[in-house]
């Protein structure tokens, strides 16, 4: 009986962890927004236009006649149980890579990725 009470009182607490659930967001950098990145034209898009689109970029890089523009984003929520618990080990993250080679002021290729780290 006495077992049967304890089961029932975690199974209860269980229950009201999971229904007071509630995630806390940090994010660094600006949002790459997918229709943007679609808008970007190799051989034609130019240092401007991305400068214009997504602002400053995270990191630049340059070798030669070749320029590389890094747009950083990043994404963490963390849930955190009764106002109070956070649970690190359950964090959702999200990498958003945007990576654009220029020569001289022209686009010449770019790299869009976003990762889910669990």
């Amino acid at each position: 009986m006495k077992r049967s009470f304890l089961i029932l009182l975690a199974l209860t607490f269980a229950m009201y962890l999971s229904g007071c659930t509630t995630f806390e967001t940090s994010v660094t950098g600006t949002k790459i927004e997918t229709d943007n990145v679609k808008t970007i034209s190799p051989g034609t898009t130019t240092r401007a236009d991305i400068l214009t689109i997504f602002g400053e970029p995270t990191e630049i890089t340059t070798e030669g006649d070749t320029e590389k523009m890094v747009y950083t984003y990043e994404e963490k929520k963390v849930p955190v149980y009764m106002e109070m618990i956070k649970n690190e080990a359950r964090a959702q993250k999200t990498v958003t890579n945007l990576e654009i080679i220029l020569r001289g002021d022209i686009v010449s290729n770019y790299k869009f990725e976003s990762t889910i780290e669990e």
